[in-house]
């Protein structure tokens, strides 16, 4: 691996790592809002379906080891069988699906479709699959644990995009545009 790339990747995972300080819990809810699904979509955005899901492989590892990395300090490996689950789940599909959809489009990329991309690639799938999770942990039935979580939609939607503007703004320094990944 290339030393810009590592850096690169390094650099990611010390973002989501640093945005776990930022927790807002929602009264009812055991998985509160957080900004590292947006430092997931960047990842994505920025380094592309091959380095961007690595970044965030080491990063649930730190938290499989049990390094207090996630969201209000938590770390260990029940946090996988938690009402957090699916989210880390889809945490390591986010900047997969994004990375392949930027690719696919990045030379027409245009603000509009790559915030469509980071809502349908970040947001969308990032809570479809902690629906999973939150249902199981709370007792209750998917489509119930899929009305839960939207009361993440709209501050996610937000956050992606920002990750599509963060993404449009970096998009000639993006491993996707120096055709590394």
């Amino acid at each position: 691996m290339k030393t810009k790339v590592l850096t690169r990747v390094t650099m990611m995972v010390a973002l989501m790592i640093v945005s776990g300080v930022l927790t807002i819990p929602l009264p009812g809810l055991p998985v509160p809002i957080v900004l590292q699904n947006m430092m997931m979509m960047l990842a994505g955005g920025l380094l592309g379906k091959k380095y961007g899901p690595l970044a965030v492989s080491v990063f649930l590892l730190m938290i499989a080891v049990g390094f207090p990395v996630l969201s209000g300090g938590r770390g260990g490996f029940a946090v996988f069988a938690s009402a957090s689950g699916g989210f880390l789940l889809g945490y390591v599909l986010a900047p997969l699906a994004i990375g392949y959809l930027l690719e696919k489009n990045w030379e027409k990329l245009t603000f509009a479709k790559a915030v469509l991309i980071f809502i349908i690639g970040g947001t969308l799938l990032i809570d479809f699959c902690g629906s999973f999770s939150m249902a199981y942990y709370m007792g209750n039935s998917w489509l119930n644990g899929l009305k839960m979580t939207l009361a993440f939609v709209p501050l996610d939607t937000v956050k992606a995009i920002l990750a599509a503007w963060i993404t449009m703004r970096l998009k000639r320094y993006s491993l996707i545009s120096l055709k590394l990944a």
